[in-house]
């Protein structure tokens, strides 16, 4: 899509999966070790012989599923609905363009495995792996809403009224209780990551955004989309860097590093909890009206930051601020940021308890 002869960040993905493939070395402390293996750029550093003996999901063949009906797709996979004994289930399945390439296939299963491995009530559980052939499959939960799709949309995509509606379901209070859930999942993946299977590892999701953000039927709220993840060996120095495919993600929730290819780490997923954050309290979508070119000059390069809402306590602006610092060091971890929003979440309900006293 085009307007003005500029290219709209949203018409474009910017989501960096496999580039062709790369003899890389193995990195444990950010330095190179002897051992070579050629491999996608994005694929983990871990063999998937590493994993063999921890993930525990049931196989489900292709035969027990029932009639299937598309959800969506990606570059390598679609997803269907579909069920196994009447219970609904959501497969991802490799396209039929893809069932002869290995990269696909060795992603797809990385993902399978990554995900049966990951144990917290925010990133979505696998059912179960599936066997197409012989190429797998992964059956998930079917999430009952995605945060992309109840978040409140533009002006001129829906009328006034429509808006109006949909900014009032998304209170401060929802906003930062999502904000919580979200940054507890990003905990556990970057300080708990797999510690029955591989410990002292972090898991970088790479890719978080709203669409890839979903509500289970429970109301809760799950990570999911570990495609693009990269399993990290922990090392002492907690602010290391490495050098990762540069890029990879949605440009409009990129770290600046990321979009830059400069060396990176956990941290570079605190700028993206960050803009999910605020896009969730301000209702906008950050930067919408700028192209690509404006927004590597402004944002990426220029520091420029999405406005803080007048409203909004001096703790949260305080704390986007400092999850959006440019330089990663300075930005705050997952462990000081779930606390102090879990503060701003109780004092929100203190506040509403208050005002219901008085009404009454």
């Amino acid at each position: 899509m085009k307007e003005g002869g500029r290219r709209r960040i949203m018409s474009l993905p910017w989501r960096r999966p496999s580039e062709g493939h790369k003899s890389i070395s193995i990195s444990t402390n950010g330095t190179d070790t002897s051992a070579t293996v050629t491999e996608d750029l994005d694929c983990s550093k871990h063999s998937l012989g590493d994993f063999a003996d921890c993930e525990d999901l049931p196989t489900v063949f292709e035969s027990e599923l029932g009639p299937t009906k598309p959800l969506g797709e990606g570059e390598f996979c679609s997803v269907v609905l579909s069920d196994i004994n009447g219970r609904p289930v959501a497969v991802k399945v490799l396209k039929e363009k893809s069932l002869k390439n290995e990269t696909a296939r060795r992603d797809l299963e990385q993902e399978i495995k990554l995900l049966g491995m990951i144990s917290h009530k925010n990133v979505l559980k696998p059912i179960a792996r599936g066997q197409r052939g012989d190429s797998p499959m992964l059956i998930m939960p079917v999430i009952g809403r995605m945060l992309n799709d109840e978040l409140p949309k533009p002006l001129g995509t829906v009328s006034v009224w429509q808006r109006r509606s949909q900014c009032k379901a998304w209170p401060l209070s929802r906003a930062l209780k999502c904000g919580l859930e979200l940054g507890e999942a990003l905990l556990h993946c970057h300080h708990y990551g797999l510690p029955g299977c591989l410990p002292g590892t972090k898991v970088l999701h790479r890719d978080v955004k709203p669409s890839n953000i979903g509500f289970l039927d429970d109301g809760r709220l799950v990570l999911f989309d570990f495609g693009l993840a990269k399993i990290w060996k922990a090392a002492p120095d907690d602010t290391e860097t490495r050098h990762l495919t540069g890029q990879t993600g949605s440009l409009r929730y990129m770290a600046p590093e990321v979009a830059l290819f400069k060396p990176y780490n956990h941290r570079a997923e605190v700028f993206s909890f960050a803009t999910c954050l605020w896009q969730m309290c301000s209702h906008e979508v950050p930067f919408i009206e700028y192209d690509v070119s404006l927004y590597m000059e402004r944002v990426v390069k220029g520091e420029e930051r999405p406005k803080m809402g007048k409203k909004w306590s001096p703790v949260l602006k305080q704390l986007l601020q400092d999850c959006w610092k440019s330089n990663h060091e300075e930005r705050p971890d997952f462990t000081e940021i779930v606390p102090s929003l879990q503060t701003m979440v109780s004092g929100l309900q203190m506040s509403a308890q208050m005002s219901a006293l008085k009404l009454d």
